[in-house]
């Protein structure tokens, strides 16, 4: 990890700990979000570790990941994507959240279709106005959608290869 920012800093002509401050030139803040696309590709740190070890709140990671053009837009979601899904083989605690404190194993049997069938019930809480503006606000359904869809992702990766790295 330090090696990459080290890297970056060089690159982009920062010292490491300009990059890594709060400041937010043009430069730097393109620089500080190459680097977190950096880090996500080449360690196995989920965000919200990456966000500890490096002094920055998980969502600015997240927000920095998903920005750019719309190809590495595009990639940056399917990246965060696997990351949220390997975050929650990482993280029993997040599998819980979703079942409501229930202890369900990814590899279980019948974990992808009580996740798909919570999701159809988060599915029908979003309003039906929601549904027809795309550019509404997003409701809390929709964000608890998006992990659903994670920990299927993660359940699929178990059930295929098992809970190893």
């Amino acid at each position: 990890m330090r090696d990459t920012v080290q890297a970056v800093s060089a690159e982009y002509g920062f010292p490491t700990d300009l990059l890594l401050s709060a400041e937010r030139t043009t430069g730097l803040v393109e620089a500080r979000h190459d680097l977190f696309r950096r880090l996500r590709q080449n360690s196995r740190l989920s965000l919200r570790e990456m966000a500890r070890r490096l002094g920055f709140d998980h969502s600015t990671i997240s927000k920095a990941l998903r920005g750019g053009d719309p190809r590495r837009r595009r990639m940056s979601e399917i990246s965060l994507h696997k990351g949220v899904a390997r975050d929650f083989i990482d993280s029993r605690a997040g599998i819980r959240h979703l079942f409501n404190g229930e202890h369900v194993s990814l590899g279980s049997a019948d974990a992808i279709r009580r996740l798909c069938k919570l999701r159809s019930h988060e599915l029908q809480r979003i309003p039906h106005e929601r549904r027809r503006e795309p550019n509404a606000r997003r409701v809390p359904a929709e964000q608890r959608i998006d992990d659903i869809d994670a920990a299927i992702l993660a359940a699929r990766y178990v059930r295929r290869f098992g809970d190893g790295h």
